[in-house]
């Protein structure tokens, strides 16, 4: 009886069981993600403006022609798939130590099988050249006072932007953004991209989820590989709304790194006929600026000094939108912020969440070049 045992354990393991083909799957991506990591302009031409490329558009005429979030049926389809594996490692006569053996090498297989998916779909992004070669921009010193003057600056734009849209007692609301705003926005982030040299052939979709949902884990939206599909937090305030659409659209023409996308995300809103879809690039840049500048603790206090003096109505904008986050506090902070950082960092991305913030110097650089 225990030969036979060890004889049902061992052949489990062959070619024609799943589990070792989504292995041998994971291995591949493994592969050619540390390839990639050596070959970004060969990975540009074949992968990003390739491969790619014919992923979007079957995404495209298939789940984008949908009018609800796919994420819906997509990750139950995947939670059912691998939970079928699970169950199989219960089948009776394989023993204590072979049903041990089969669920963490089902738990194994199952995440190699969702690393090959996330690589081929989209993931090998991440090692395409980064957008500072593409535009040859420079590194320029940004000390404190270069940011607050750039606060100053920027903080009379968004003043004659708001005014162009309604008076300073007058908050911005939902009623102020054209019913057609991700048509909008994905009009300005093509020809932003197609700016630059990238390649935004497709018609990347934008999903509303539950409000809370992303940014109760301090996430105001996030692209899905697996289907295709961008989605943001319903909660957001409307001013935010256009900025972070952008973002993931970014993402779901290819673009991986965050500070990336958020450089993007920047420059299609900032040349955006429409005046509240640029007045949120603004504040959206302008909040960075701001961050960067009370990163130094000896900064915080004037930073609240200078903030008090700005028009009435930014701060009644700023006011509304610290106010809104504030009802969805964040669970696990600590959690999600490891994690995250983690994955960015095994995508080959050096400086992991604090990549968002590099969109400060991205646009600097790149408006003293324009």
């Amino acid at each position: 009886m225990k030969d036979n045992m060890i004889e049902r354990y061992d052949t489990s393991y062959k070619f024609k069981d799943c589990r070792v083909r989504w292995f041998l799957m994971g291995i591949l991506a493994i592969g050619l993600k540390f390839f990639s990591a050596q070959e970004p302009i060969l990975i540009e031409h074949l992968y990003s403006n390739g491969l790619f490329q014919w992923i979007r558009k079957f995404s495209d005429v298939t789940i984008g022609r949908l009018e609800f979030p796919f994420i819906y049926i997509a990750v139950p389809l995947m939670l059912m798939r691998i939970a079928w594996e699970y169950f199989k490692t219960l089948r009776p006569g394989t023993g204590c130590f072979g049903r041990m053996a089969n669920f963490i090498f089902t738990t194994l297989a199952s995440v190699m099988w969702l690393v090959f998916w996330f690589t081929l779909l989209w993931g090998l992004n991440y090692n395409r050249p980064p957008i500072e070669s593409k535009l040859e921009l420079r590194d320029i010193p940004i000390s404190s006072e270069y940011l607050k003057e750039e606060l100053i600056k920027r903080g009379h734009v968004l003043e004659q932007t708001r005014a162009s849209l309604l008076d300073d007692s007058q908050s911005i609301s939902a009623r102020q953004f054209p019913e057609n705003l991700e048509d909008i926005v994905r009009n300005d982030l093509e020809k932003a991209m197609e700016s630059i040299g990238y390649i935004p052939d497709g018609n990347v979709r934008i999903r509303h989820l539950p409000a809370g949902s992303l940014l109760r884990i301090s996430t105001a939206g996030f692209y899905f590989p697996y289907t295709g599909e961008g989605h943001i937090d319903k909660g957001l305030h409307p001013i935010q709304v256009p900025f972070t659409m952008a973002h993931e659209m970014a993402h779901g023409y290819g673009i991986g790194d965050e500070g990336t996308c958020n450089f993007l995300a920047y420059a299609a809103c900032r040349n955006s006929t429409n005046p509240v879809v640029r007045y949120s690039g603004q504040m959206a840049f302008w909040r960075y600026l701001a961050i960067d500048y009370q990163r130094n603790p000896k900064l915080k206090a004037d930073y609240q000094a200078f903030r008090k003096a700005l028009d009435s109505g930014i701060v009644k904008d700023l006011d509304e939108i610290n106010e809104n986050l504030s009802k969805y506090p964040d669970i696990f902070p600590r959690l999600r912020h490891t994690t995250y950082d983690a994955y960015l960092k095994a995508q080959g991305v050096d400086k992991g969440i604090d990549s968002y913030g590099e969109v400060v110097g991205l646009v600097l650089s790149w408006e003293k070049e324009d």
